[in-house]
C-alpha cells in the first residue's frame, strides 16, 4: 500500500507543477499582449523643414543636400521668414514665393518683368526654387557630397540661375565622377564626346561611359552599346 501511494503523491506533485507552469505562462503572454504599442509620430512638413535646415546650418554635408532638393523640387511653398505653408503647389502664393528679399513690392515687380518676359508661372517657380537651393548645393558639394556636386553640375548645364555655364559643370560632373558617382559619370562621357565645357575626347567619354555602364547604370549601357555597333 505505501508502495502505491508515494508514486501516486510523486505524479500528483508533478501534474500541479505543470498547471502552475501553463498559468504563468499564460499570465505572462496576457500581460505583454496588454502592453500599449507606441508608435512614433510622424513630423510634419515643416518640422523636417526647420530640422533639416538646422543641421544644414551647423555644417551637415547631407542636410545641406537634403535642403538644397527642398528648395530646387519646389514641394513646399516658403515665406520670407523660410518656413512651410503650404505642400500644394496649386496654391503658392506668388507673393510668398517671390518674397527672399523682405520687399513685397520689389518682388512683385520682379515677378511682373519675369512675366513680361514670357516666362510661366511653373518657370518662374523653377528658377527660383534653383536660386534658394543652389548656396546649399555648394555648400554640400564643397564637403565631397557626390549627390550634390552631381546636381550642382545639372544646374550649371541647364543655366537654372542665369547663364548656363558648361565648363562648370564639367568640373562638378568630374568630382562626383571620380567618387564613383554613376549618373555623372554618364554625363561626363556625354560631355566629353560631344567638346561641351571641355575638349573633346572620345577616348576619356568611352572611358567613363563604361565606369557607369558597369554600375548598371541604363543610360550608359545603351550609350556603350550604340557606341560600339558604330564602331567607336
Amino acid at each position: 500500500m505505501k508502495l502505491i501511494t508515494i508514486p501516486l503523491l510523486v505524479i500528483f506533485i508533478l501534474i500541479l507543477a505543470g498547471c502552475g507552469e501553463r498559468v504563468s505562462n499564460k499570465s505572462t503572454e496576457t500581460a505583454a499582449s496588454a502592453v500599449p504599442v507606441v508608435s512614433a509620430k510622424e513630423p510634419t512638413l515643416e518640422e523636417k523643414f526647420i530640422e533639416t535646415k538646422k543641421k544644414a546650418e551647423a555644417g551637415n554635408a547631407e542636410a545641406q543636400l537634403a535642403l538644397g532638393l527642398m528648395y530646387e523640387a519646389f514641394e513646399y511653398q516658403f515665406t520670407q521668414t523660410g518656413l512651410i505653408v503650404s505642400s500644394n503647389k496649386a496654391t503658392i502664393s506668388k507673393n510668398l514665393v517671390l518674397g527672399t528679399s523682405g520687399d513685397t513690392r520689389a518682388e512683385k515687380f520682379k515677378y511682373a518683368a519675369a512675366k513680361n518676359d514670357g516666362l510661366t508661372d511653373s518657370e518662374i517657380s523653377s528658377y527660383i526654387g534653383w536660386a534658394m537651393a543652389s548656396p546649399w548645393l555648394v555648400k554640400s558639394a564643397n564637403q565631397g557630397n557626390a549627390e550634390a556636386q552631381f546636381n550642382l553640375a545639372v544646374m550649371y548645364v541647364q543655366g537654372k540661375t542665369g547663364i548656363a555655364d558648361d565648363a562648370q559643370a564639367v568640373e562638378w560632373w568630374e568630382k562626383a565622377a571620380t567618387q564613383g558617382h554613376a549618373k555623372a559619370q554618364f554625363r561626363l562621357g556625354v560631355m566629353y564626346e560631344q567638346g561641351a565645357g571641355t575638349a573633346k575626347d572620345i577616348s576619356k567619354a568611352m572611358l567613363w561611359y563604361q565606369k557607369a555602364a558597369e554600375q548598371d547604370d541604363a543610360d550608359a549601357q545603351l550609350t556603350l552599346g550604340n557606341r560600339y555597333e558604330n564602331g567607336l
